[in-house]
């Protein structure tokens, strides 16, 4: 029962990241996400500083 769920689970997520791959094809995750990493990185930088 419970990997039957799981199965189910996980399909759903496929089936998701497929459509928001469709709908997001002009927005690069990766590169967003190292954007935010990068600012997150210097405001901790900034706060050590102020410490």
């Amino acid at each position: 029962m419970l990997e039957r769920a799981l199965k189910q689970k996980l399909e759903e997520i496929k089936h998701k990241c497929a459509e928001l791959r469709r709908i997001c094809s002009g927005f690069n995750l990766a590169q967003e996400l190292y954007a935010l990493i990068d600012q997150l990185k210097a405001e901790a930088m900034m706060l050590r500083n102020i410490e």
